[in-house]
């Protein structure tokens, strides 16, 4: 809140500088003062935003930042390589390694990892497979054994201390956020 208060603030200077009333900002002076300055200078979005429900500007819009491309891709032999590692290295962490492998061979978010119980392993001694919202996930044997020995791991770790937690999750750590209670951009 203080950093958007600051940027108002500098905005205000900017205008007072140059002799230009807050009412009387057009959507290009805007512009110009948003892009010779820092990336910063976009969090004047709220003041812009509350200026304007009350008639103290125009029609303003602060544009979203650009998003910049990403110029770095792993390749199929990085991937393959750091799911080997997952794989095999016992000096990982047996949550590093799963969870992991689950991302490199299908994708899983880590947020989505983060939700699993020790009850969505479906284990019935042939396959193992993991239950996303109703769907059954079989995983191959490698990863299976990975998943077994994390869900034994937590399973005995929930039992000698469910105070701690009412849900036995399989990754360790805090509770998943709720989706609701996840920061929303404005």
């Amino acid at each position: 809140m203080r950093s958007r208060l600051h940027r108002a603030l500098e905005l205000l200077d900017w205008l007072d500088e140059r002799s230009i009333p807050l009412g009387e900002l057009t959507q290009p002076e805007l512009e110009t003062r948003l892009e010779e300055g820092p990336e910063k200078h976009r969090e004047v979005r709220s003041f812009v935003t509350w200026a304007r429900g009350r008639g103290l500007v125009g029609e303003l819009v602060v544009p979203r930042a650009p998003v910049a491309a990403s110029s770095v891709f792993s390749t199929d032999e990085d991937q393959a390589e750091h799911l080997q590692r997952c794989l095999g290295d016992d000096a990982l962490p047996l949550d590093v390694r799963t969870a992991g492998a689950l991302a490199l061979l299908f994708g899983l978010q880590y947020t989505r990892l983060l939700e699993l119980t020790v009850h969505d392993v479906i284990d019935d001694d042939t396959v193992v497979a993991l239950n996303l919202g109703g769907h059954r996930l079989p995983l191959p044997p490698e990863v299976a054994q990975l998943v077994r020995a994390l869900r034994d791991q937590r399973q005995k770790r929930w039992q000698l201390d469910q105070t701690a937690s009412t849900t036995p999750w399989l990754f360790p750590g805090r509770s998943p956020p709720v989706l609701s209670e996840l920061p929303t951009s404005t």
